[in-house]
């Protein structure tokens, strides 16, 4: 059975909104009344419903989830079945170990899509290395996340074996997210022609894509439009901005331009390349004056 089957769920009656409890800063999460779901007897579905609410109320591990959870059990009561109380941190832990993660993430994104409506604004496209999740047969869990910048949301992940499968995981991701009209923002790793291509053709987005030496030819085309003199110009036209940060007992000085393309990118190969943008940054530390990179 789905782990979110019409047998587990209805809807909740009446049209009033369910105020979540407070997240830290003290403001509540409202959930619209429509897309509160009510479960019957099904307690993996009391299961994932507090361990949602809980990681949404910043909750980091199976244990805060319980530490939580606990505190809030009269809240939880309002629209989950809590037939044994509140669930072990162990509990949490093999429920989820035995769910299906493609079922799960599925479930998930319809459910915060119903929630949150159309993702607007930026999504962020990166691979992340989970530190410590070695087991002694296999390396460190790799991740490839697509996060909502505006609203503060993880739209979707997908595991890969190391940060050189990236450049297979980005594409089945972008098919599974509904980010029309977004801009995505993807490292280097994810320049690729094709990846350009699916999000302006099949997800009908922008991208901000960041070239460096894998694509030795793109990299020369952006080059040219930024030597001393056209960086000057650029600057004096207001296509370029400075800033200067200091922390950590360094100083960060970056420098940004922004050029049309004016058929130095092949828009053929590279769909809708319409600006290209050159980022430099000089690091100085201890009084000493560190690399430049662009």
């Amino acid at each position: 059975m789905s782990l979110f089957s019409p047998t587990c769920f209805t809807s909740l009656p009446g049209s009033a909104a369910v105020t979540a409890a407070p997240l830290t800063d003290g403001s509540p999460v409202v959930i619209p009344a429509a897309t509160v779901p009510v479960p019957g007897d099904d307690p993996v579905v009391s299961v994932a419903g507090i361990a949602i609410a809980g990681i949404a109320s910043e909750a980091e591990n199976f244990e805060d989830v319980f530490d939580w959870a606990t505190t809030k059990k009269a809240w939880l009561r309002r629209f989950l079945v809590l037939k044994h109380g509140i669930p072990s941190a162990d509990t949490l832990n093999r429920v989820f170990r035995l769910l299906d993660p493609g079922q799960f993430e599925a479930a998930y994104q319809g459910w915060v899509g119903g929630i949150v409506g159309a993702v607007e604004g930026l999504v962020a496209i990166d691979g992340k290395t989970v530190r410590g999740s070695a087991d002694g047969l296999r390396g460190d869990i790799h991740l490839v996340s697509a996060y909502a910048t505006r609203h503060g949301l993880s739209l979707g992940q997908v595991k890969v074996a190391d940060k050189t499968n990236e450049i297979t995981a980005i594409p089945c991701l972008l098919s599974v997210l509904d980010i029309e009209g977004c801009l995505v923002s993807i490292d280097a790793m994810g320049c690729q022609k094709e990846i350009a291509r699916q999000i302006v053709i099949d997800n009908k987005a922008d991208y901000l894509l960041a070239v460096k030496g894998n694509q030795p030819s793109l990299h020369l085309a952006v080059a040219s439009a930024f030597a001393p003199a056209q960086t000057d110009a650029l600057q004096a036209a207001g296509q370029g901005q400075s800033a200067i940060d200091l922390g950590h007992g360094r100083l960060v000085h970056r420098q940004c331009w922004v050029a049309d393309n004016d058929g130095r990118v092949d828009v053929a190969e590279w769909p809708g390349c319409r600006t290209l943008g050159l980022v430099k940054t000089t690091r100085i530390e201890d009084g000493k004056m560190g690399d430049t990179e662009y």
